[in-house]
């Protein structure tokens, strides 16, 4: 920034304090995302460079969080087309041999490479193909990024911990390898979306889902050690937000791939297992952090997990009320920095009033697993449909306005109720 480098531009400076502005408090963000569109104009007039790139992903992922979807659809698909302008959808070789680029040439455009898919997958938009390899980098780790301490800020307005100043010990921030395992996952949900939520695809194999199912059980097992967490053994502190979100991520990813099976008792064990630790995780979030603060990732998981619930609570379940109301209070918490929740509570909170007069919070009389499911009250596995309709009450799919989500199968139950998916077996 300093020298004016081929890296920086006006353009980006905003966006990423625009960006960032939504985690603190006053309006100071609304000034710079009007600022922020006013130079984007001007950008758009210019050659593809890699700062635009950078620049529209973070002002598309801003978007999303804000709920405003059509917004965030228009800046990632120029940020992609400008990626295939500047050859940076080539894969890590092809870019090496190039051979003018330096070190810092190549890393760039290598974790820009692997940004597509990331963005694309959680942004809802699954890609066709991915054609760049999920292989260990062999590119140069900038080791300051990797190794550098953080712990959360604490000034006069604004504190990002519930701990109080010098409480939180500092600790390494993983950067590097956090985001790289981020994009080999979103390569894994992406095919999951593509196979089993996308309305286009044609029925799967079993071997297909099985090999899916065996590609994330090895992401999980080759993942670095300092960013695996096991919920059943947690620290007292957090690790940094980045990395205890990728390990919600991961069981949100087990709940997609088993939730269009949810009739099967395997699959729906698989789903409620998961949930249970996607509460766990959660409650050291909280603890740690607060929830007022939520990245999307962080509210989708919330309520991917919560979805899972609901109809256990119906049940009767205590236990399942329990955790239900920690991922509604967690939502609640983070609609100031992602507005786009209030979409995952109204879906939650409308399905839980649906059928409320048959629901025993004592567990008396409630209805056998198996009776209820036949009822095939489903809940969208993206909350991107209408808050208005009553999800608990939804006998038919096709009523939805999935927006500009349509091509994303929000109800893949429907279609598969009478699958047992025979392609997982538990251990």
């Amino acid at each position: 920034m300093m020298t004016g480098g081929q890296y920086y531009s006006q353009f980006l400076l905003v966006v990423l304090c625009a960006h960032a502005s939504r985690f603190g408090e006053g309006r100071l963000g609304e000034h710079l995302i009007s600022r922020a569109r006013l130079l984007l104009g001007t950008e758009i007039l210019k050659p593809s460079s890699i700062p635009t790139v950078q620049a529209l992903l973070q002002l598309s992922a801003r978007e999303l969080a804000f709920g405003q979807i059509s917004q965030a659809w228009l800046y990632s698909g120029m940020a992609f087309r400008m990626v295939s302008d500047l050859g940076l959808h080539h894969s890590g070789g092809q870019i090496q041999s190039l051979g003018q680029l330096t070190t810092e040439d190549l890393e760039i455009r290598k974790r820009l490479s692997l940004l597509e898919p990331l963005v694309s997958t959680l942004g809802g938009c699954p890609l066709s193909r991915i054609s760049l390899s999920i292989a260990p980098p062999t590119f140069t780790v900038d080791d300051f990024a990797e190794h550098e301490l953080w712990s959360p800020h604490h000034g006069e307005s604004v504190n990002l911990s519930n701990l109080k100043p010098g409480e939180y010990p500092a600790m390494k921030a993983h950067a590097i390898t956090c985001f790289e395992n981020y994009c080999k996952l979103a390569v894994i949900i992406n095919d999951i979306m593509l196979r089993l939520y996308s309305r286009t695809s044609n029925a799967e194999t079993d071997q297909t889902l099985k090999d899916i199912k065996n590609r994330l059980n090895q992401w999980r097992e080759f993942s670095p050690k300092h960013l695996k967490y096991d919920p059943e053994n947690l620290p007292e502190i957090s690790p940094p937000p980045q990395i205890l979100t990728q390990n919600m991520l991961y069981y949100t990813t087990v709940i997609l791939l088993h939730r269009p099976y949810y009739s099967a008792p395997a699959h729906r064990l698989e789903c409620r297992t998961s949930s249970d630790y996607l509460e766990k995780l959660l409650l050291l979030l909280e603890k740690t952090f607060g929830c007022t603060r939520m990245t999307y990732i962080m509210a989708y998981c919330i309520y991917t997990g919560a979805t899972v619930m609901v109809q256990d609570v119906k049940l009767g379940d205590l236990e399942a009320a329990t955790k239900m109301q920690t991922f509604l209070r967690a939502l609640e918490q983070g609609i100031t920095s992602c507005p786009l929740v209030q979409r995952s509570i109204d879906i939650l909170t409308n399905s839980l009033k649906s059928d409320s007069s048959n629901t025993d919070l004592s567990g008396a009389g409630a209805l056998s697993t198996s009776e209820n499911l036949t009822f095939g009250h489903f809940l969208p596995a993206f909350p991107y449909c209408d808050p208005l309709v009553d999800y608990g009450n939804m006998a038919n799919s096709s009523t939805m306005n999935v927006d500009s989500f349509s091509l994303l199968d929000c109800f893949p139950e429907y279609h598969m109720e009478n699958a047992v998916g025979d392609w997982f077996w538990p251990p």
